[in-house]
């Protein structure tokens, strides 16, 4: 009796590399394959006539799976039936990427030095409405103006203590220098006699403002002019002119 070889359905399995993150799988290609069954195969006795059928049941073949290559992210849920899904291909489109902004970065406050602080200085008290673009300018944030100011206060007040003026004269010139700045034009002896004369007679702030100096430079003008003043009699001479003057 001679027998035929069973035949078997084999199915081939893709040698291809797996889809990328994001990329859509490729077309014919399924997640699920029905589940494995018994092939009974039908052995025939060709010198019988009839044919008497010998079924004989062979070992269950497993079905071979073809690789799943649906990405992890795609979603098997049934759609929101509230949700209008007929232009829906999030499963296509790549999710977008959210771009981190950068923190602004501003140099140290070790690097200010005390002349660029008084300028600083001076400016926000001529213009302290314009406080951030100051010091946007000035490429400082507020935190590191706050160190700057205490690091210089400290050691101003220290030298100071110590019989040093060296340190506050040279904020007080840096100082007035960027003040001739803001008001456009220099601020002058004769400026400084009206000030001392109306001081006299209770009107000095009212004297700064219309010469457009702050208030808060009122005591870094006198320490600045009284300097100059002390130091050459020909100046000391030149203020008192200019005062009387002032007086009427």
């Amino acid at each position: 009796m001679t027998k035929r070889s069973p035949t078997r359905a084999m199915q081939q399995v893709s040698d291809s590399a797996p889809a990328l993150p994001f990329e859509k799988p490729p077309s014919g290609s399924s997640s699920s394959v029905p589940p494995p069954s018994a092939v009974q195969e039908t052995i025939v006795d060709e010198d019988t006539s009839p044919a008497t059928p010998y079924p004989r049941m062979t070992a269950a073949i497993p079905a071979i799976r073809a690789p799943d290559l649906t990405p992890s992210w795609a979603s098997h849920a049934e759609p929101n039936p509230g949700t209008d899904h007929r232009l829906d291909e999030s499963s296509d489109v790549e999710p977008p990427q959210t771009e981190r902004t950068a923190a602004p970065s501003h140099r140290s406050p070790d690097d200010v030095e005390l002349e660029e602080y008084a300028a600083i200085t001076a400016s926000l008290d001529c213009r302290p409405d314009e406080r951030d673009t100051i010091l946007e300018q000035a490429d400082i944030d507020e935190q590191g103006f706050t160190t700057t100011k205490r690091r210089w206060r400290s050691a101003i007040s220290m030298t100071a203590r110590q019989g040093d003026d060296t340190l506050m004269a040279r904020f007080d010139s840096a100082y007035v220098a960027r003040l001739d700045e803001e008001r456009e034009r220099p601020y002058e002896l004769s400026d400084y006699a009206r000030f001392g004369a109306a001081s006299e007679m209770g009107r000095g702030d009212m004297e700064l403002a219309d010469q457009r100096v702050p208030i808060a430079a009122k005591m870094i003008l006198r320490r600045h002019w009284l300097r100059r003043i002390m130091a050459e009699e020909s100046t000391q001479r030149r203020y008192y002119d200019e005062v009387d003057r002032a007086r009427g």
